[in-house]
């Protein structure tokens, strides 16, 4: 970063300029928390799905009662 000669907004320009770095770090962070959230919703889906399908395919129709 060039130095513009006046000190304050050289000092403004460098707190903002971390400010949006840090912004976009907790952000991405957000991001990733959300696809591994979306990730595990799909898989445990599916397994539900393929575990229904077992019980269907090997006719348990689930808990019995004595």
């Amino acid at each position: 970063m060039r130095p513009t000669g006046n000190s304050a907004f050289d000092s403004y320009k460098l707190d903002t300029l971390k400010r949006l770095e840090q912004e976009q770090e907790e952000f991405e962070q957000f991001l990733a928390r959300l696809r591994e959230a979306k990730d595990k919703s799909e898989f445990d889906q599916f397994m539900d799905d393929r575990a229904r399908q077992n019980d269907v395919d090997t006719g348990d129709t689930g808990p019995t009662q004595a």
